[in-house]
């Protein structure tokens, strides 16, 4: 009832600024946005009124808001959560736009410890980070059944190269030719997916690679409990939603060495291997059939719950929140 009651004062405003293909406009993205969403954000400070503004991502929303801010007098905490915000700082011209939004926030928090290292290159440093993870409601998500053995494998994401898809069905092809006759379903959209398919086609794997197309939010807490392990390929990855949504559920997963996961992923809820390699993640599937006694649906999803679940998370947020408008002598 609390979180139902939550949600009814929850307001939602959709201001437009342009957008051209191929990222034309990328390097005034910023400008744009704060300069088309001014007069929504000035309306609002006037009534019913701003003591904080709470942005995710530091470019181009980040940068956007540092503007805001300075035209409006509006304190802000800014969320980091770009895995490869590491290459666009090495490009002086963001690295000046996101220093500047970084240390004018009040408050900057990361989604994993694994932002730690990329924000080094930011030139003239930046203020000491609190890490608080995504999270997410865990009450809501059916608890799988465990199977006798590791059978059913599910990938939910973007069909982008920098998730690892392809490498995950040559890793199905590999299993398959060592006798095992593991099945994957493949939830997602993406410039990838006419090739991914082509590639499952290719390596006459259509009888165990499912392509499922985009699956509603909603529908995902249910949905997992319907496999046995959910494996993430990613090759860059700041943290992994998916990771926690599959272990709120009481699977096992199988992720890489890229970020957001080794601050996720501990041996008794999966395993982790080198990113980029269909060998490597055919042996991991294998580690997780080996060990498959060892994992328990209700001990995996204890361990989600105790580190990511929202009522252990949101009174974290709350106290930030406090801390940065009182240091911006608002009333919070």
């Amino acid at each position: 009832m609390i979180w139902e009651t939550i949600l009814t004062t929850v307001d939602v405003f959709h201001p437009r600024f342009p957008l051209l293909p191929r990222n034309w406009l990328r390097p005034v993205l910023a400008w744009l946005e704060a300069v088309f969403t001014f007069s929504l954000v000035r309306k609002l400070k006037l009534n019913p009124g701003i003591d904080l503004i709470h942005v995710n991502w530091g470019y181009p929303d980040g940068c956007a808001v540092a503007w805001l801010s300075r035209w409006l007098q509006i304190p802000y905490v800014l969320t980091e959560h770009q895995g490869s915000i590491g290459k666009l700082l090495q490009r002086g011209y963001y690295n000046r736009l996101l220093g500047s939004a970084y240390r004018r926030g009040k408050k900057l928090i990361l989604v994993s410890e694994s932002l730690l290292e990329p924000l080094k290159l930011v030139r003239g440093g930046i203020p000491q980070p609190v890490v608080i993870p995504n999270g997410i409601d865990t009450q809501k998500f059916t608890l799988a059944k465990k199977s006798p053995h590791l059978g059913r494998l599910v990938y939910m994401g973007n069909l982008i190269p920098n998730k690892g898809v392809a490498h995950l069905i040559q890793a199905l092809e590999i299993l398959r030719g060592q006798g095992h006759s593991f099945t994957l379903d493949i939830y997602g959209g993406g410039s990838q997916r006419h090739g991914l398919e082509a590639l499952a086609s290719r390596l006459q794997l259509s009888g165990f690679v499912g392509f499922k197309g985009t699956v509603a939010p909603e529908r995902i807490p249910q949905l997992l409990a319907d496999y046995d392990a959910l494996v993430l390929p990613t090759l860059v990855e700041s943290f992994g939603m998916v990771l926690i949504e599959a272990l709120a559920a009481g699977l096992p997963v199988l992720s890489t060495y890229s970020g957001g996961p080794e601050h996720i992923v501990a041996p008794e809820v999966g395993t982790l291997v080198q990113p980029g390699s269909a060998a490597e993640l055919a042996a991991g599937i294998l580690g997780l059939q080996q060990r498959w006694e060892d994992f328990d649906p209700e001990q995996i999803r204890d361990y989600c719950r105790q580190r990511f679940d929202l009522r252990r998370l949101c009174p974290l947020l709350a106290q930030v929140y406090r801390e940065a408008a009182n240091s911006a002598g608002a009333r919070f």
